[in-house]
């Protein structure tokens, strides 16, 4: 019986494989199939793999932990502003998520420019004069979760509408 940590490979011409996971290979190839004879135990344990995961996800930008309840994922466009890139829509945006076990709520907060017209591609970029992202931890019960999240993203609604130079309403 394999363990879950034991894995054997097969394919009709090539055998993928991370040279980090395994160690001494020994792969035999009959008949066009290639196959992984021997299994190793991992390196590391489970527990040190999803730390390091759940690292990597976070450092993603716009990436919030996937066993993190989602609050509110929104934006809001609040208006438009003449910049060199040409006429543009100036918008706020949150993604919160909440974590039952530690009663935490995370929020990622950014601004951006985005080009108005019909025949322009849409892309988002970010200007000097724009406050820059932020992420915001909270310590509260899930009943509040939602409406603190909300409080914030209006305040930073707010703080993005006062950064601009000459505000439009769209």
């Amino acid at each position: 019986m394999r363990s879950a940590n034991q894995r054997i490979w097969r394919g009709r011409s090539s055998v993928r494989h991370d040279s980090s996971s395994f160690q001494d290979r020994k792969d035999s190839v009959r008949g066009g199939q290639a196959r992984i004879v021997d299994r190793v135990t991992p390196q590391a344990n489970l527990g040190e793999s999803f730390t390091n995961l759940a690292k990597l996800i976070l450092s993603i930008p716009g990436i919030l932990l996937a066993a993190m309840k989602r609050v509110i994922d929104t934006s809001e466009a609040l208006g438009a502003v003449e910049v060199p890139e040409g006429h543009c829509e100036l918008c706020a945006a949150v993604e919160a998520a909440f974590n039952e076990e530690t009663h935490q709520l995370v929020l990622k907060l950014e601004s951006f420019l985005r080009p108005i017209g019909l025949r322009t591609k849409e892309r988002h970029f970010r200007a000097d004069w724009l406050p820059k992202d932020e992420t915001v931890t909270e310590h509260v019960a899930l009943e509040e979760c939602h409406d603190v999240a909300r409080e914030i993203f209006h305040r930073w609604v707010r703080k993005v509408r006062e950064s601009a130079p000459h505000l439009h309403q769209v």
